[in-house]
């Protein structure tokens, strides 16, 4: 069997759910390290400052 993808809508689509699956994946990674909340922010922040540069 062979998917069909209607290219520039299926491809925007597909992108926004990794995007979110890799969102939440590291979210819970940060969450299971042996720091404390104020470190857990901080790396959260500068996360989000690395990922906004791209």
């Amino acid at each position: 069997m062979r998917p069909i993808m209607n290219y520039p809508n299926d491809k925007t689509c597909l992108e926004n759910n990794i995007a979110y699956i890799r969102a939440v994946l590291m979210h819970r990674y940060i969450e299971n390290l042996p720091l404390n909340d104020e470190e857990k922010k901080y790396i959260k922040k500068r996360l989000v400052e690395e990922l906004q540069k791209t």
